[in-house]
């Protein structure tokens, strides 16, 4: 997807996302797993309290797997509601 002035100039006026996000469950394993294999060692989130409870769960992941990646939270809706 590519953003530009474009594609983003009335996005603001439209509601819900472009990101590809989605709500509902996840597979910690699958998650930790990828980015151990793609060598990430800073995981940016942006959402609300649900976002930041699967962020928390993956930061745990990772410190149970010996994994040195930082999470960091960033609070802030995503859905232009």
């Amino acid at each position: 997807l590519e953003l530009d002035n474009d594609a983003v100039e009335y996005m603001h006026h439209i509601g819900g996302t472009v990101l590809g996000t989605s709500r509902g469950g996840f597979d910690i394993e699958k998650i930790v797993s990828w980015l151990q294999v793609h060598h990430v060692d800073q995981l940016y989130v942006i959402g609300g309290d649900g976002t930041h409870r699967g962020a928390y769960k993956i930061s745990e992941e990772c410190h149970n797997r010996g994994l040195r990646i930082s999470v960091a939270g960033i609070p802030k809706t995503i859905d232009n509601d």
